[in-house]
């Protein structure tokens, strides 16, 4: 299975609310995809969307601050996954960086989440920053990595 990729549109909100945001709103889905699109009018991010058979099974978004681009709500749609395709945006994404001028970029991870962690190591991201939040009752610790795409 080769899947296509492409900048998000309007027009894919409906399958990424299916099959990979089930548990939200379509409103949160919506707000989201027109983000990533304003951005990418604004030359300050974008998304890009991972397709198969034209459905939209995976995403990734690239917001930029200042000098650094952050890849932020990178998902694929669980029958799809650990077939590479995550490792595919987040390379779309990188190029999608680079097109716009930066340089470096930062993906962050829930700290029990080894396997998303082990994936940005693997594809050369190094740990850069540990944050915790609070999240009801319970403090959360997300991990930053941080990557130089001058070196891909």
């Amino acid at each position: 299975m080769i899947p296509s990729f492409r900048q998000v549109q309007l027009s894919d909100v409906v399958q990424l609310h299916q099959n990979c945001w089930s548990e939200t709103s379509s409103a949160y889905v919506e707000d989201l995809v027109r983000r990533a699109i304003r951005l990418y009018e604004q030359k300050r991010g974008g998304a890009i969307v991972a397709l198969h058979n034209e459905r939209a099974i995976g995403y990734g978004m690239l917001t930029i601050w200042g000098t650094l681009g952050e890849i932020s709500d990178l998902i694929v749609t669980p029958a799809y996954r650990r077939q590479g395709i995550g490792t595919c945006i987040i390379h779309q994404i990188c190029f999608l960086a680079i097109d716009l001028g930066i340089y470096e970029v930062e993906i962050g991870a829930l700290a029990e989440n080894v396997d998303a962690i082990r994936l940005y190591e693997r594809l050369g991201f190094v740990r850069h920053r540990q944050l915790t939040l609070q999240s009801g009752n319970m403090p959360q610790t997300l991990i930053y990595l941080h990557k130089n795409l001058l070196t891909m």
